[in-house]
């Protein structure tokens, strides 16, 4: 689910939109004419018009009403001001002038826009006009500055000429947005093809003030030295909250809508899991919040991982180039895990460790999601190579190889706004070992290997904790995400996120 409060036009209020807009295309290079023959004839070319800059202005007004039982947004800004840079060609009275990306100001002393979506989800435009105000292009014939004028009504006129255009295609592009196959590639030989789900819709709003009771938070965690969320509640005052209005009193207005898709190789489209298909769900979040929430099911998730599997991606060598630990990875260090590689090298060499879920020799990853967490079910193989030559032509001695199956516990849990990946558990369900060094005990080797998984995705989780979503939600957008959650079902896993204004 994808909600947006309207409420955040009021943050761009004399904002310049600069990075986010510049170089633009808005009329490539085939442009238009704008003509008219005779002896007082004109004819005017404009090509390859890009976005400059885009400042709002100062007072931007959101109006959100009930009108014949739908929920209509109007919006009103004054002095809207945009710049652009364009190349043109102009030829009046028998002289020419013409320019490359040259500069042109426009000034739009009023934009009214006034829609609803309706119950299938189409958009209605019930108002659409603006009134050009201030109009400034640089011309680089003496002559032609003389006479800006003709120039400058000329243009205005085409303009106002296109308004009709302009509105079909604003809903043109809204329409596309909101049923357009969207496809994404996301590396590791992964697509995503996605499409709505929930057709859109406004919901209007009253603006409240959150209490720090209002928060939910248990006394115990409020009296933790490690979560200062009193502290903070405090230093940054009440949280906004909005709660649902039946009645036509408005104070601000969500647009709300979903999305859904699946995944596909990159590779090879026709590579499809053998996995069960996703269960039935539905969101558990709570109308009062202006949030985002998206569903993760186990289905999407195993597709993920035997994507990435397929793509020969679960591969990694560790060595003494790569080794994070303080220790050496070699038959000394080594030997603490499997004391029978020690007394087989008379010496101390280098080892060279490889940990490789193949699509060929392993089963693919597997995820299965309860309330409880969820748990990984891995079939992998760990290589031991010993570098008993220096000589980059000497084969390494491949000493041992495991290959085991294991099951993991893990859950994502949220503390004091940051994300913590909580390891539950580690068990090794099956163990066969291949030696090239003599006989190797199993029992002890396994509970070795346990033991070596459980540090291992400790380290892991330690890359994924301690985010804090609301530093990274107001560097990234100049919002606050004062609530952030992850709530686990059987089959899928629902993530929401608060987003409030600064």
């Amino acid at each position: 689910m994808l909600a947006v409060d309207f409420s955040f036009l009021k943050q761009l209020e004399g904002r310049n939109l600069d990075i986010a807009v510049r170089n633009r295309t808005l009329v490539n290079s085939t442009g238009f004419d704008v003509k008219k023959d005779g002896f007082f004839g004109y004819d005017i070319h404009i090509g390859n018009l890009k976005l400059d800059t885009f400042r709002f202005p100062t007072k931007i007004n959101v109006s959100p009403r009930i009108v014949d039982g739908n929920n209509i947004v109007s919006i009103v800004m004054n002095n809207l001001i945009v710049s652009f840079l364009t190349d043109y060609k102009i030829k009046v009275i028998g002289f020419t002038d013409e320019g490359k990306a040259s500069p042109v100001n426009v000034t739009l002393s009023q934009l009214t826009a006034e829609f609803y979506f309706d119950a299938t989800g189409e958009i209605n435009i019930k108002q659409f006009a603006f009134t050009l105000g201030d109009f400034q292009m640089k011309i680089n014939s003496y002559i032609y500055s003389a006479i800006f004028f003709v120039i400058k009504s000329l243009v205005v006129n085409a303009i106002d000429a296109q308004a009709a255009n302009i509105k079909t295609k604003i809903i043109n592009k809204v329409k596309d947005f909101v049923n357009k196959l969207f496809l994404i590639d996301v590396g590791f030989g992964i697509g995503l093809n996605t499409t709505n789900i929930d057709k859109p819709k406004f919901d209007f709003y009253n603006l409240a003030r959150t209490t720090l009771q209002e928060l939910q938070v248990s006394p115990l965690l409020l009296a933790s030295p490690e979560i200062d969320i009193k502290a903070k509640f405090l230093a940054e005052g009440p949280i906004p909250k909005l709660s649902k209005l039946d009645s036509s009193i408005i104070m601000t207005s969500t647009l709300s809508f979903g999305i859904q898709g699946s995944l596909y190789s990159n590779q090879d489209p026709s590579i499809r899991a053998d996995i069960p298909p996703a269960p039935k769900m539905k969101f558990n979040y709570d109308d009062s919040f202006n949030d985002i929430s998206i569903l993760l099911s186990d289905y999407t998730l195993n597709t993920v991982l035997f994507m990435v599997q397929q793509s020969s991606f679960l591969r990694y060598t560790l060595n003494n180039q790569n080794n994070p630990a303080p220790l050496p990875i070699d038959t000394k260090t080594v030997s603490q895990l499997i004391p029978e590689i020690g007394p087989a090298f008379k010496e101390v060499y280098p080892i060279e460790i490889k940990f490789i879920i193949d699509p060929i020799d392993n089963t693919r990853p597997y995820i299965t999601t309860t309330m409880l967490g969820s748990k990984l079910r891995l079939n992998a193989s760990v290589e031991f190579y010993v570098i008993a030559d220096p000589d980059p032509f000497f084969d390494p001695v491949k000493a041992i190889v495991l290959n085991f199956n294991a099951e993991m516990s893990f859950k994502i849990v949220i503390v004091n706004g940051k994300i913590t990946v909580e390891i539950q558990g580690c068990d090794i369900k099956s163990l066969d070992i291949v030696s090239t060094i003599g006989d190797v005990q199993k029992v002890r080797i396994q509970r070795n290997i346990d033991m070596l998984l459980v540090v291992a995705m400790k380290q892991a989780s330690y890359k994924v904790m301690d985010i804090d979503i609301d530093a990274f939600i107001h560097r990234k957008f100049g919002l606050h995400a004062p609530l952030f959650d992850v709530d686990y079902n059987n089959g899928y896993i629902e993530a929401s996120i608060n987003l409030v204004q600064p």
